[in-house]
């Protein structure tokens, strides 16, 4: 519920400035052995549901992949190599379906963040973060 509060709240994010879901919130891909006393998980449903919604607000496969590429990656990082005969609908399930469930919420908001700026009749990125609150 957070993560629904802080999309809300934000204003207009500078892409380039702004660290990504896991990074603000200390999260990293070898956590220790830290005791969990809280359940944090980003589930195969929710994974999906992301997926299926970006992609009836305007996304093609080939551009969502273009986006799961560099999940997790520095800026100076190669992103993830795109397969040539591949399906990029597959290699971008391999990806989402594979991800520490951090990555699965720096993905929602790379992908509102990159439909801030879409000109269009209605703003895909609102419509993409209110059907995301209603899972």
């Amino acid at each position: 519920m957070v993560e629904a509060v802080e999309l809300g709240n934000r204003t207009e994010p500078d892409s380039a400035t702004k660290e990504p879901f896991s990074a603000r919130h200390g999260y990293a891909g070898n956590a220790g052995d830290a005791e969990i006393s809280i359940r944090e998980e980003a589930p195969e449903e929710l994974r999906r549901t992301v997926i299926d919604i970006a992609t009836t607000t305007g996304w093609d496969y080939d551009g969502l992949l273009n986006v799961a590429s560099r999940i997790g990656k520095q800026p100076w990082e190669p992103s993830e190599p795109i397969a040539s005969k591949k399906l990029s609908r597959l290699q971008l399930g391999n990806l989402v379906f594979t991800w520490d469930w951090y990555w699965v919420y720096d993905f929602i908001e790379q992908l509102y963040d990159s439909m801030a700026g879409w000109s269009v009749f209605q703003k895909p990125n609102l419509l993409f973060l209110a059907k995301i609150l209603k899972i």
